[in-house]
């Protein structure tokens, strides 16, 4: 029998359920009793899963990064960061990080496993202090979050995350689309509970806006903003008339002569 240990409460977790992934490999799924992880065996598939780092089957990737720029632009404002300094860490494409821009924010990406195509010359630099991080439909891939948080928060000088997945109450079944047989990339899957202690395992503490957009700050977040930020009839409407705010403030002509300019430095130097 197989014996493995949660990497976030370092207890031996229980066995769950065994599934097929990639429609191939009979793999187990784990229960951790105390945090709520649920995880994979070791994933020696992943390798195979990630032959295209985004995979084929998502078709919904440009319209979630829409609605989450849609969502951050009210949630930066809110929590007092607009003139921040962000980093995408697991940025894919560069998508989000343009679309951003294109509104008005200092974003970088970042992404050992992905080509930027998007976001070509806002690539996040090293030495860098950044304001926040984000990791989108990230923690879902990771075999070891703790290391992860940890790792980052060093690496950035920050403790303020915006995280997004999909946390579940009661162990779902089978038939949870989220497990993501098909694709193999999903191995780690989150109560808000085990965001919680992972927070706390950082000096941090968990702020859980929906059951799929949480923030982990070491900074409080006042009850007042909280219940703004929770209550969609305030939020979107927050949204609507800060989007009209900021019209003026896009990047996107700004980083295109950034760019220009650099492109024409690069040839100067060789000439």
């Amino acid at each position: 029998m197989t014996t493995k240990i949660c990497p976030i409460s370092h207890i031996t977790m229980q066995p769950l359920f065994r599934h097929e992934v990639l429609s191939k490999y009979e793999i187990e799924y784990f229960l951790c009793p105390h945090c709520g992880l649920i995880q994979t065996e070791e994933p020696y598939w992943l390798d195979e899963a990630y032959e295209t780092a985004i995979a084929s089957l998502d078709t919904g990737i440009l319209h979630r990064n829409i609605r989450i720029r849609r969502y951050l632009e009210p949630l930066i404002e809110l929590l007092g960061l607009a003139q921040g300094h962000f980093a995408d860490i697991g940025g894919g494409y560069g998508t989000l990080t343009r679309l951003m821009r294109d509104i008005g924010y200092d974003f970088s990406t970042y992404d050992p496993y992905c080509e930027n195509i998007f976001a070509i010359n806002f690539e996040v630099q090293p030495q860098a202090t950044y304001d926040a991080l984000l990791a989108f439909e990230v923690v879902e891939h990771l075999s070891d979050p703790l290391k992860f948080l940890k790792d980052s928060f060093s690496a950035y000088s920050t403790k303020t995350i915006f995280l997004s997945t999909n946390t579940y109450q009661d162990v779902p079944e089978k038939t949870w689309w989220y497990y993501s047989f098909d694709t193999g990339q999903h191995i780690s899957f989150y109560q808000k509970k085990t965001l919680s202690i992972l927070a706390e395992k950082n000096g941090c503490r968990l702020y859980s806006l929906s059951d799929s957009m949480h923030v982990i700050t070491d900074k409080k977040i006042s009850f007042l903003t909280l219940l703004l930020l929770r209550n969609k009839l305030f939020f979107w409407t927050y949204a609507l008339i800060t989007r009209a705010r900021r019209l003026n403030k896009t990047k996107t002509f700004e980083d295109h002569n950034q760019i220009k300019n650099s492109n024409i430095s690069d040839i100067e130097k060789f000439q």
